[in-house]
């Protein structure tokens, strides 16, 4: 070729041209070579999250929900000690917020759940364009709006958005896996080793919110497998380096030891000393420092193949079977072009993915999922790319990534909608408020709400609560001492096996019965694992948690017993005519009726009674739980068949105007025209 055919190298003029450009429109994508930079622009980022600031007010959830979350609030305001593996860098970073003159401490906990979410949607957002970058050279504007759009998708799914109203560990987590697959990225492009070096310390220091960010250990080895531009020695140099920067970002977790040391209000574990400190941050359950492969033997097919459907059942159940196909192109084409960005890319959610299949979907697995959209971008990018529009290109692509809303956004708006977090509060309250003074609590489930409104709201010093883990199994949730619970008297030893836990707690309720009346908050199961030393009839059964299991003469939802507790509780100075009271009560207890009623004809019939009884029992008849509660009873009436009931009763409801009323009454009506 000559040096005129090198100037022009469409020497035949137009249709040359256009012949020239759709072959490199058709082309494969070109790899981007490690020293090429990745320039992104800022106002993408900005505007980006601005939009997500603008959920913010939507996120954070005023009061105490359920689950694990009162005790986060707890244990970051007294500089506690959470379940294992302990999460010292939540109570850290916590505390601050707590201390704002802002609301309640709920609320200020709360605020910095919603803080992380949206700091963690901008790292995604970084996360996203250096990763598309480094799959496809050029378009950084295309790239940096495609990313914008993946965290925003991120952003409102329903599991995130629990993560998000509420106290929880994940969004901080997230933070801190977006910031490190950044910077491995950032790596991988320049070869710059300070940047290996800060995401090995930060790595270390993440996992001291969850432990589960040890799954970075995959990606920081792939990441030093030698290149062309590093050879073997100084790739070693580095990884030794990193081992350092890891352990010292690890000693975050002497903040366990020292607290400890100081006797909290949770103090889970005793970890002052050094024997329940190494098994309170290893723990396999909450750590997730021991995943178990015992079950994943070559030879055991199915447990394979466990794994691998729970992921399919996530993929599905985020994004929609197009969306999911499109991701799963994607990623393949990434890996044939870009193996070892890829493999640094997937590495640590997929150890994640597939070894915590039996944490379902949900609220654990937000961080590894909202990468998997980034697959979603590249099958974007490889549909538009034979189209001579930039602008088309451009708007075909963000269209494609937001598809994904329109299989999320229902279930976004449903979430917000039936949530009945905030009754967790009050009905906790409650209790404790009927409760004769110097009571002591055994409970089972939900106990952290009990334990936040003593320790931190300062309501009813009197009581003891305590989960029933801790007399039987002392260090599975904190030891027992006369110190932490002065008005106790505790059994000497400690069982050896758990077969000695009827034992223990038959010596523990006789020792203090005669002091403090015990109540016990549980279900079946609870009074199962006591054998003969408290029966369901002789024990004063609080309300019962819901489980969707049933008897062939009872309703494990609405036991009778609870209706004789709640009768006995109510005999306490009137306490029905406590306007905020009765409030709080009708609040928690009627969003379990609600749900009974969707339940066994056995469930009917306890559902219809409790109804029944508070309708008797309210103080105000204008009282709003009125209508609700004349729902509740003809839904039950309209599941026995006995539709002339239901109909007056939602007509009676959807007098006061309550919507759920009057779309029942609706429903009716249709199905008997039809």
């Amino acid at each position: 070729m000559g040096i005129k055919d090198l100037a022009h190298p469409f020497p035949s003029g137009k249709q040359s041209m256009e012949d020239g450009i759709a072959r490199y429109c058709s082309a494969p994508m070109p790899p981007l070579r490690e020293d090429e930079g990745a320039m992104r622009p800022a106002h993408t980022a900005l505007l980006a999250g601005a939009a997500a600031a603008l959920i913010a007010p939507w996120l954070v959830q005023p009061a105490i929900g359920w689950r694990d979350g009162p005790e986060f609030v707890d244990t970051s305001w007294g500089l506690g000690i959470a379940h294992p593996a302990g999460f010292p860098l939540y109570q850290a970073l916590a505390w601050p917020f707590d201390m704002l003159p802002l609301g309640d401490i709920a609320l200020r906990n709360h605020l910095f759940n919603a803080i992380t979410s949206l700091l963690a949607f901008l790292l995604l957002h970084q996360a996203a364009a250096t990763f598309l970058h480094s799959i496809h050279r050029g378009g950084e504007a295309i790239h940096s709006w495609s990313a914008a759009a993946i965290a925003l998708v991120w952003l409102l799914m329903p599991a995130q958005m629990e993560n998000a109203i509420q106290s929880e560990a994940y969004p901080l987590f997230a933070c801190f896996a977006f910031l490190l697959l950044r910077l491995l990225l950032d790596h991988l492009r320049s070869g710059e080793r300070h940047r290996y070096l800060l995401a090995a310390f930060l790595a270390g220091i993440g996992a001291g919110d969850h432990a589960m960010l040890g799954a970075f250990l995959f990606p920081l080895i792939l990441a030093l497998i030698p290149s062309r531009r590093n050879a073997l020695p100084a790739r070693l140099a580095t990884a030794a380096a990193g081992i350092l920067a890891g352990i010292a970002g690890l000693t975050i977790y002497l903040y366990l030891p020292v607290r400890s040391r100081n006797d909290p209000t949770i103090d889970w574990g005793d970890t002052e000393r050094w024997s329940n400190f190494w098994h309170h941050v290893t723990d396999r359950k909450d750590s997730a420092l021991h995943p178990s492969v015992a079950d994943l033997a070559p030879w055991n097919a199915g447990a394979w193949l466990q794994p691998l459907h729970q992921i399919g059942d996530n993929l599905l159940g985020w994004y929609g079977p197009v969306a999911a196909i499109l991701m799963l192109y994607g990623w393949l084409e990434a890996a044939i072009t870009r193996p070892r960005i890829t493999a640094v890319t997937l590495s640590w959610l997929l150890f994640l993915l597939f070894f915590f299949h039996d944490w379902p979907g949900g609220t654990v697995l937000t961080a590894p999922l909202g990468v998997l959209p980034f697959g979603l971008a590249i099958t974007a990018w490889r549909l538009v790319r034979p189209w001579r529009n930039g602008r088309a290109r451009a708007i075909a692509i963000l269209l494609l990534l937001l598809a994904p809303l329109i299989h999320i956004l229902p279930q976004t708006r449903s979430f917000f909608a039936q949530r009945s977090d905030y009754a967790a509060g009050e009905f906790t309250r409650s209790q404790l408020l009927a409760l004769p003074y110097r009571s002591i609590l055994l409970t089972v489930p939900d106990w952290f709400p009990a334990r936040f409104l003593i320790d931190v709201e300062g309501l009813r010093p009197d009581l003891s609560v305590i989960n029933i883990n801790a007399i039987y199994y002392p260090g599975a949730i904190e030891p027992l001492s006369p110190e932490r619970m002065p008005r106790i008297i505790l059994p000497r030893a400690a069982p050896p096996a758990r077969r000695s836990a009827s034992e223990r707690i038959s010596r523990f309720v006789t020792a203090n019965i005669d002091q403090s009346p015990i109540y016990v908050d549980g279900d079946s199961a609870t009074f199962a694992t006591f054998g003969p030393y408290l029966d369901v009839d002789d024990a004063d059964l609080l309300w019962n948690r819901l489980q969707r299991t049933t008897t062939h003469n009872r309703c494990s939802l609405l036991y009778r017993r609870t209706m004789r507790t709640v009768h006995h509780l109510t005999r306490e100075r009137n306490a029905l005519r406590d306007p905020e009271f009765a409030q709080a009560l009708q609040y928690g207890y009627h969003n379990r009726i609600a749900m009974a009623v969707t339940h066994t004809p056995a469930c009917l019939e306890e559902a219809t009674s409790m109804s029944r009884w508070w309708l008797r029992h309210i103080p105000d008849p204008d009282s709003r739980w009125a209508p609700s509660l004349d729902n509740t009873l003809g839904i039950a009436a309209l599941a026995r068949g006995a539709r002339a009931q239901a109909e007056l009763l939602f007509r009676r409801a959807a007098a006061s105007g309550l919507p759920a009323a009057i779309r029942n009454l609706k429903r009716l009506h249709r199905s008997r025209v039809q």
